[in-house]
């Protein structure tokens, strides 16, 4: 597991953890940046990409390398869902959701184990892949604007026919 940040993480690397945890520091804080520095300097088959405030469950890191294990050409992730209980988070879950405001698939509770999703549903704090799918896409716009260039990244996913999932046990 690599942690890429601006910030220095070598503090992380003591953590008890059961696999092993490289940190890198970069000086530029562009997040297709530090993703595409991510992949490069390192060498697994897997890549997961998370965001500093995403809550991930405990379960995460096998339920992916057994998804795709399964389905090695997919890009899939977890539906962004807030559960906490203040009245704002409740309310920006609402609007993000609804069907006649910004219907997002991606920040509601999924019904089903798993959904195949369009390129604006799934969030880029949440999601993985290999590193084959990675490389056919190309990498991440260095340039695009900071909350353009995932967007962009998963709709040449979706033109190169890359199908994109949803999982409830990534949520």
């Amino acid at each position: 597991v690599a942690l890429v940040s601006v910030h220095d993480l070598t503090s992380l690397a003591q953590l008890d953890v059961s696999y092993s945890l490289i940190t890198i520091k970069l000086d530029r804080n562009h997040p297709s940046y530090l993703r595409n520095q991510g992949v490069e300097k390192t060498s697994g088959a897997v890549l997961g990409f998370l965001d500093d405030d995403t809550v991930i469950p405990s379960n995460w890191v096998s339920d992916i390398a057994g998804i795709l294990g399964e389905h090695p050409g997919r890009i899939i992730g977890g539906a962004n869902v807030d559960h906490q209980p203040q009245f704002r988070f409740q309310l920006a879950n609402a609007i993000q959701e609804h069907p006649l405001l910004e219907g997002l698939k991606n920040h509601r509770s999924l019904a089903d184990e798993e959904i195949e999703i369009g390129h604006h549903d799934l969030p880029l704090s949440n999601a993985a892949m290999t590193r084959e799918t990675f490389e056919r896409i190309g990498g991440f716009n260095e340039v695009a604007n900071y909350f353009m260039d995932g967007s962009e990244f998963l709709y040449i996913a979706s033109r190169l026919g890359i199908p994109i999932h949803l999982y409830r046990s990534l949520e």
